[in-house]
């Protein structure tokens, strides 16, 4: 059935009700209520809505009570409407609500619908809305309250008029069936209305003054509110906004107006901290709400970008074409930043309409886009308009339609290519999100198809081809110039350079990647949020040439105006524009913790994007050197506090969500990152060790510096200090020495360097070294478990050597005595597997077993530390 469901809101009715259905007509000798005659009419003819109905009042059946209007069907669609004198208009808004309980509906859906009637009694055009359908899987056998808020009545509006609809499959189903869809029907049940009530509300609005509702400080954000109505007794009215906790910031009440005094009342609202805000205006009648209005807007950080600059590796994806919210589109776009945007041209989606159909629209936009200096991407999503319209309920596919003759789609191809020809820097060949298979052979054909067509409207026709980091890359490679590869949003941000690894080595111009949509609802509302992200982050890391996001706004309908508001998306979105978009990965920084660091250099700047996924929810403190940086905000734009110790570093609070810190300078990181211990490794010997310390300074002056070493516990560095001075742009190695404690168990070990710089600025540096203790030649493994009342130990040993080798092998479970193997002469190659048993053992599970191995007739000893399984 036409039309769009609108919310119910059902028991808002107290003494404003115009006109009230209860069926409840004991002087009715008929057995349909009074003024309610069968849809279309008695004289027309309708084989969807045949002459014979079976429609009556129900006197044993009823919401509150009996009785109640019952619709039944036999196998047909079946509606009754009312012509009757009681539901006559006057100024305001109005809302229809009712209540319905289906009937064995398992095909067919009911639903009620209201619409404004001129003084002839027939339909105002386009003023028609509908209620939810409803069946009877739905409703469980209750009944279900509906409604449908109808808005202000139109000048030529005289009454309002009220449909009862009982409709099969081919009636309700809004988009063209699935292709060899059978439609089944209901031969017996119906539905049954009661408490259908025509509504008289007051006249509300509420809007922002800036485009896209966003603003950004120190701006100070408008909103007009206005309530009138023809009799404004018992009316008042309170304006809120809230935080995103839902914490109240403001409130203020709203006075309520005549019709002959109406104005909008502008309000200021005194915010000063960043976030996404929802506005919200209530009006009451004798103290019960009766209509709620809302509005979300987004507060901004202070943009660090130069005026004008956009961030060309960052970009947006465009639904859809609508020249009605155009305006906000651009103003959204603005504020985001970005230096790309992805414009539908053939959308091949009925509801979701592409510019081939709007084309002032596109062209406003793109003379936007120029004067903004962001350029636009073309996408062919799927069939262009005209197909659609020609084809019915079976659209062909985009690769159909492209390895199809062209004279088919040339000329729809020409109306939107030829006027901008040299505006589009690329034309994308399927939809983000809905990429197509690259290892289809259509797209092939699809995409020297197009060229060839597009090579008699311009020289050299740039195209890009959508596919999914979810597939191989295709081979042999696409003929198309660029890539867009959407990115599965089950991908880990730990994992997202791994998953387009393949494509970033291709014989493409530019790899794009896009990043779906977030998932959001409940609790997880704040964690998706931060992972999706961190995705977009670890691609700005892996330096893909762009990356892209459906536009992170939404459109919505009250009554008949179009309002645009930023989704959760929006302000995180921007934040990461605003801080790296443009900016070169450097270096991933190394504290030796659960704080994670990547580092995006600007010049001489460098923001620092930090997180620790292992924090719980209120974060970890972490102490690092941020140089002189000049502030630290969240995700949000919020501020982040920042202490400084006593030794000059940084402490600050980190969480799974990323803190963006501005200003440290390069040279440091660089410094830091080029500390390097050499070899790192180390054979697990007694004796002490030589390693060689390798030290770059970057800046263009000299620097002295004073080197703490820490070890692990048991280990010796020798020196433990060093002194030293390193000229402008050199690079010195010093000799240390390092010996392990006796017993240390195998793996990776950190030695830390505590650096002091002792020239004119002064920093401190908590450096980790890392030294891999292990054999070489030899692979070692352990496995140990219960059995009854004894563990099970199993230790493998797995040659690499070129030389015989012999071991002594041992294993140490708490409180026991220790128990040894030999392994002789094992040989290149060979795997060996000793294997120990600790008897009357209890509660074994959990403790930790340490298994050893001594080389026969050499110095080497190697530890290893398991857990009982």
């Amino acid at each position: 059935m036409p039309g769009e469901a609108s919310p119910a809101e059902p028991g808002r009715e107290l003494s404003r009700i115009i006109h009230r259905f209860d069926f409840d007509e004991a002087d009715n000798p008929n057995p349909t209520p009074k003024y309610w005659i069968r849809f279309p009419d008695p004289d027309y003819e309708d084989p969807a809505f045949p002459r014979y109905t079976d429609a009556y009042m129900d006197v044993a059946v009823g919401a509150q009570a009996p009785p109640s209007f019952y619709l039944g069907t036999e196998g047909r669609s079946v509606a009754y409407r009312y012509v009757g004198p009681d539901t006559r208009v006057a100024p305001g808004d109005y809302l229809v609500t009712g209540r319905i309980k289906p009937d064995a509906l398992r095909h067919g859906r009911a639903a009620i619908s209201a619409y404004f009637l001129d003084w002839r009694g027939q339909p105002v055009p386009n003023t028609q809305r509908f209620s939810p359908l409803i069946d009877s899987q739905e409703a469980a056998g209750q009944w279900v309250g509906v409604g449908i808020h109808l808005g202000a009545a139109p000048s030529e509006g005289n009454s309002v008029g009220v449909t009862c609809w009982v409709v099969q499959d081919d009636v309700w189903r809004p988009s063209p069936a699935p292709h060899r869809h059978i439609f089944e029907r209901d031969t017996t049940g119906g539905a049954w209305f009661d408490d259908i009530s025509v509504i008289g509300l007051p006249r509300v609005k509420l809007v922002s003054d800036h485009p896209g509702n966003v603003v950004e400080l120190p701006g100070r954000l408008r909103l007009d509110a206005t309530v009138a109505d023809e009799e404004i007794a018992g009316l008042s009215a309170t304006l809120s906004v809230s935080d995103m906790s839902g914490r109240i910031v403001f409130r203020r009440d709203i006075e309520v107006r005549t019709f002959e005094d109406v104005a909008d009342e502008a309000v200021t609202v005194p915010i000063d901290e960043p976030g996404l805000y929802k506005a919200r205006l209530d009006v009451f009648s004798l103290g019960e709400p009766i209509v709620e209005r809302t509005v979300t807007f987004a507060v901004l950080r202070q943009s660090d970008r130069r005026e004008g600059a956009v961030g060309r590796d960052m970009g947006v994806i465009i639904r859809e074409a609508s020249a009605e919210e155009l305006a906000d589109d651009l103003a959204l776009t603005a504020a985001l930043g970005v230096g790309m945007i992805k414009a539908p041209l053939w959308s091949g989606h009925p509801s979701r309409p592409g510019f081939d159909t709007q084309p002032e629209a596109l062209h406003r936009m793109l003379n936007e886009m120029i004067s903004s200096r962001v350029e636009v991407v073309g996408v062919f999503v799927g069939a262009p308009a005209s197909l659609m319209q020609s084809a019915g309920s079976y659209t062909p596919s985009l690769l159909n339609i492209l390895n199809e003759d062209a004279r088919g789609w040339r000329n729809d191809l020409r109306q939107i290519v030829a006027p901008y020809a040299s505006i589009f820097n690329s034309w994308q060949v399927g939809g983000d999100h809905q990429p197509l298979l690259a290892q289809n052979r259509e797209l092939a054909g699809a995409l020297a198809a197009l060229r060839a067509e597009m090579r008699t409207m311009m020289l050299a026709p740039n195209l890009t081809a959508s596919v999914s980091a979810a597939n191989e890359p295709p081979m042999p490679p696409l003929t198309a110039n660029n890539i867009s590869v959407d990115l599965p949003a089950d991908v880990h941000p730990a994992f997202v350079r791994e998953q387009i690894e393949p494509y970033l080595h291709g014989d493409y111009q530019r790899v794009w990647v896009s990043v779906p949509d977030i998932e959001l609802g409940g609790y997880r509302c704040e964690a998706a949020l931060a992972e999706w992200a961190l995705r977009l982050i670890e691609l700005r890391w892996a330096n893909v040439d762009a990356i892209f996001v459906p536009q992170p706004w939404t459109q919505r309908r009250v009554l008949h105006d179009a309002i645009t508001e930023p989704s959760p998306a929006f302000i995180p979105y921007r934040t990461i524009v605003d801080a790296i978009s443009g900016a070169q990965p450097t270096v991933r920084v190394d504290l030796g913790s659960t704080a994670e660091i990547l580092a995006f250099a600007d010049g001489d700047n460098t923001t620092l994007v930090m997180w620790d996924s292992s924090a719980p929810p209120e974060g970890t403190a972490h102490t690092l050197q941020l140089g002189a940086v000049r502030e630290a905000h969240d995700l949000w734009g919020r501020p982040v506090p920042i202490r400084r110790t006593a030794d000059g570093r940084h402490e600050l609070v980190l969480r799974r969500s990323p803190v963006f810190a501005c200003g440290t300078q390069r040279w440091l990181l660089a410094f830091r990152s080029g500390m390097q211990l050499f070899p790192e490794k180390a054979r697990p010997v007694i004796e002490m060790q030589k390693h060689v310390l390798r030290m770059t300074n970057p800046r263009r002056g000299p620097v002295s510096l004073r080197i703490r070493f820490q070890p692990p516990a048991g280990w010796e560095v020798n020196p433990g200090q060093l002194d030293v001075s390193i000229a402008a742009g050199a690079t010195r190695d010093f000799e240390i020495g390092v010996r392990q404690a006796q017993a240390e168990p195998a793996g990776m070990k950190t030695v830390v360097a505590v650096v002091d710089m002792l020239s004119q600025e002064r920093y401190r540096l908590v450096v980790p070294l890392h030294i891999e203790l292990g054999l070489d030649d030899v692979d070692v493994w352990g496995y140990a478990f219960t059995r009854g009342d004894e563990v099970v130990i199993q230790h493998g040993v797995t040659s690499r050597a070129d030389v015989t080798l012999s071991f002594r092998a041992f294993a140490v479970y708490p409180g026991r005595s220790r128990q040894y193997r030999v392994i002789n002469e094992l040989l290149p190659g060979q795997t060996v597997t000793s294997e120990y048993r600790f008897k009357n053992v209890t509660n074994g599970s959990g403790r930790t077993v340490r298994l050893g191995l001594r080389e026969v007739g050499g110095p080497r000893v190697h530890n290893v530390e398991i857990e009982v399984q």
